[in-house]
């Protein structure tokens, strides 16, 4: 994750390693690495087995991507593994608590020191449809 941020996203190194630090200190169980052994088993995309099988070695039953193309449902479902996008998986969090959400959306706004309409349109980017039903929920513009 932490090439990933830095290599293809950009991040700085301290931010990388910040967000690594707050994983490991938040997520302790989320780390794992005792899996090379399921890797030879998998048929998703070569370059992404190593997701996979992180995720059947924690026992997961969800991975929440952005690249949904290299985790076709036919490789996951001998290990009883999903993936969905995290539009999708913020949607289903929204609709199970929209409070506790709306919460973290004000959060994250004024750790950033702007308006969450700023925050919406900046997870909009990424998030589109979810973004806008928060929008248009909290009846921001």
């Amino acid at each position: 994750m932490r090439r990933t941020h830095v290599e293809k996203l950009g991040w700085h190194s301290e931010l990388a390693d910040s967000f690594q630090r707050e994983v490991r200190r938040f997520f302790p169980d989320a780390i794992n690495d005792d899996y090379q052994h399921i890797l030879p088993r998998l048929t998703n995309d070569p370059k992404d087995r190593h997701v996979l099988a992180a995720a059947i070695r924690a026992g997961s039953s969800l991975i929440v991507t952005f690249n949904l193309k290299d985790f076709p449902p036919d490789s996951l479902k001998e290990w009883n593994v999903e993936a969905t996008h995290p539009q999708d998986y913020l949607q289903v969090l929204y609709e199970l608590d929209p409070a506790q959400m709306i919460q973290r959306v004000a959060k994250i706004a004024g750790q950033r020191d702007e308006t969450q309409f700023d925050t919406l349109v900046e997870l909009g980017k990424s998030c589109p449809t979810f973004a806008v039903r928060l929008i248009d929920d909290l009846e921001l513009c």
